[in-house]
């Protein structure tokens, strides 16, 4: 190898690492940064075991406040809430933990055991076979999983590229090329689910009701017509804000508006 192409090689890597390190940004940003929060969770987990539900609640919801937005956190958090009979919150974790982990059993059951103690009831709508299929498979990984994905194929893709330009030999330039296709299609389908992941995580389209008996206005505000009313642990999605008023549809089709102390966003 000469001097020349020998430098060419070191530069590639270079730039390559460079690369690398720009897509990781975004990740290594999503690393909890609280040190203590494994700690935490386990002395939240122990004091659930122990019964001592109050005390897990306060743990988890440290956990939550120091950053650590972790889909099994909210779930736990929802348990140590239904079990203090505080049903509109364990809904409202339940919901949160679902946009991490769509389709896990334990939160799917305890979510619709939960909605099974409100008095309002949703319907829910179904959803497409070609959305199930997406969803289920965007949702085999963690968006951390899906990003990591992306970046190590990506990493093998350039190295295939890397090998195709400098080859002479022409079985290894065919190999080397369509090795880097595969991977290629693998980094853009990962960054795919990625990024549908990503927007499920921060949807802020729905709300869960948690004033008790508020009444829905036909406009917003209160000197808007009467429509119906909606009890708390209601899931509600929010079409439209004026101010502090929330226009709201429901999974019939009612429309109408809310305050914003009467919801939370999930």
């Amino acid at each position: 190898m000469s001097l020349t192409s020998k430098y060419r090689g070191i530069s590639y890597w270079v730039q390559a690492l460079i690369i690398l390190l720009c897509l990781a940004k975004p990740l290594l940003a999503s690393i909890p940064g609280n040190a203590d929060y494994l700690k935490q969770i386990a002395d939240g987990n122990q004091a659930y075991t122990d019964g001592n539900y109050a005390a897990a609640v306060k743990i988890y919801t440290l956990v939550l406040a120091n950053g650590n937005e972790l889909p099994e956190v909210h779930y736990n958090l929802g348990n140590a809430y239904f079990r203090i009979n505080n049903v509109p919150r364990a809904i409202l974790h339940y919901e949160r933990a679902k946009r991490g982990l769509r389709y896990d059993e334990d939160i799917s059951y305890n979510l619709e055991l939960a909605n099974l103690q409100i008095v309002d009831k949703e319907e829910s709508s179904p959803e497409s076979i070609h959305g199930q299929g997406w969803n289920l498979l965007a949702n085999y990984f963690s968006l951390q999983g899906w990003t990591i994905l992306s970046l190590v194929a990506f990493w093998i893709f350039t190295t295939c590229i890397y090998v195709y330009f400098i080859s002479g030999v022409v079985q290894i330039k065919r190999v080397f090329f369509y090795s880097g296709l595969l991977f290629l299609g693998i980094t853009l389908f990962s960054i795919a689910f990625a990024n549908t992941l990503h927007k499920a995580a921060n949807h802020e389209n729905t709300a869960i009701v948690f004033s008790a008996s508020v009444t829905v206005k036909s406009v917003p505000g209160e000197h808007g017509m009467d429509l119906f009313i909606l009890h708390p642990g209601f899931k509600v999605q929010i079409v439209e804000k004026v101010g502090s008023w929330n226009k709201i549809r429901l999974s019939n089709g009612a429309i109408g508006w809310l305050r914003d102390s009467t919801i939370e966003i999930i």
